[in-house]
């Protein structure tokens, strides 16, 4: 910042140029035996031929007699220019041989304090032209999350606090202000932290720049809530890194039923009016059903794994019976006939129809002898 000053060559601007007529009627501007006098006029401003005030009586003095002296009508008086750097505002005036730094200072509404440190004594009168530099002492606060420090320096910046202390900026870490500013007693200055953290989720992923301090408090920034079947492969208690990647799995548990078929058995019975080695189906087998409940987990919509909760049958099969044959026929013997020779007589006579799936039937003829014929039909 460089406040408004004219150099002896330069003219007033016209909005602050006073007219003959207006320098004539101005009751309260300075004679020259009060310029001569200045050190008993109420005001110090006087000493000061010309530059930026905010009081407008000093003001207005100091156009006119920058006005007089480029229409040279006071000229019985050196003048210096003082050029003065205040932490970053460079201020520059003029000012009367023999007045003190302290009065220009006073002025130009610039304050010292005892521990600010100046190129030169307050004490100096001006006898040439100056630069003037102003060191401003600041005692500050500095903030580093729970770490807080108090450094004094005098002429510094906000890094030179931050050296001071002895912390180092991150990456993406920030201040609440600018690292190259001047240092006023009293500041203030707060580290924030941020680190940069991906986040995958939801068939999503995303890098972004977080000053949460967990991962817990990361999340609840974000907006993301876990289930309490979800997966993460981080702790929430986790403190959060530079670089991190999260990721986190939806888990979902569904109940799924599924009918099977309930396949029938076989048994046997044995059948003394089949032949031996037949077999014919007494009553045939039916399938039955059965209702089984699954618990399956689902991993971001993929299956995963599915286990049998129950199992019900809801219809009962059928066995199948299969009669077996067990009949064996006895071997012939002589010839015989139906007839009353050799004294024998027809006891009885059975019918087997079709026993060997032949088409034919096999009639059983028994005499009074014992003896036993097999005749085909």
């Amino acid at each position: 910042m460089v406040n408004k000053m004219l150099s002896a060559g330069e003219m007033l601007p016209d909005k602050e140029l006073l007219s003959v007529e207006e320098m004539d009627s101005a009751e309260e501007m300075p004679s020259d035996q009060e310029m001569d006098s200045a050190e008993e006029m109420p005001s110090k401003n006087v000493k000061c031929l010309w530059g930026y005030s905010e009081r407008p009586w000093p003001a207005l003095a100091a156009a006119a007699l920058g006005a007089m002296l480029l229409l040279g009508g006071c000229g019985q008086r050196t003048s210096y220019l003082l050029k003065i750097y205040d932490a970053g505002a460079r201020t520059e005036m003029l000012v009367y041989e023999g007045t003190s730094l302290a009065d220009s200072l006073a002025d130009a509404g610039i304050e010292v304090s005892e521990k600010d440190e100046i190129s030169y004594s307050v004490d100096t009168s001006v006898t040439e032209d100056m630069d003037i530099d102003i060191a401003r002492y600041a005692r500050v606060t500095i903030t580093n999350d729970k770490d807080v420090q108090e450094v004094e320096l005098t002429g510094g910046k906000v890094q030179d606090a931050l050296d001071e202390a002895g912390v180092t900026l991150k990456d993406h870490d920030y201040l609440n202000v600018d690292e190259d500013e001047w240092l006023y007693d009293g500041e203030e200055i707060v580290v924030t932290h941020r680190v940069e953290v991906t986040l995958t989720v939801d068939g999503e992923t995303k890098t972004e720049l977080t000053e949460a301090k967990t991962v817990r408090a990361f999340l609840k920034e974000q907006g993301v809530k876990v289930g309490k079947l979800d997966r993460m492969n981080y702790a929430k208690k986790k403190k959060l890194k530079e670089g991190m990647e999260i990721v986190i799995q939806r888990v979902e548990e569904k109940e799924e039923k599924e009918t099977q078929t309930v396949a029938f058995s076989s048994t046997t019975e044995n059948n003394s009016s089949m032949a031996k080695g037949k077999t014919q189906v007494k009553t045939a087998g039916v399938n039955g059903e059965k209702e089984i409940t699954y618990k399956v987990t689902y991993v971001d919509g993929v299956e995963e794994s599915r286990e049998i909760v129950s199992e019900v049958v809801t219809k009962e099969p059928v066995t199948e019976v299969i009669y077996v044959g067990t009949y064996v026929a006895p071997s012939k013997s002589g010839s015989g006939g139906s007839g009353s020779g050799g004294g024998k007589t027809v006891v009885s006579k059975e019918y087997y129809d079709d026993c060997d799936g032949s088409g034919h039937g096999v009639c059983v003829i028994t005499y009074s002898d014992g003896s036993v014929v097999y005749q085909d039909y």
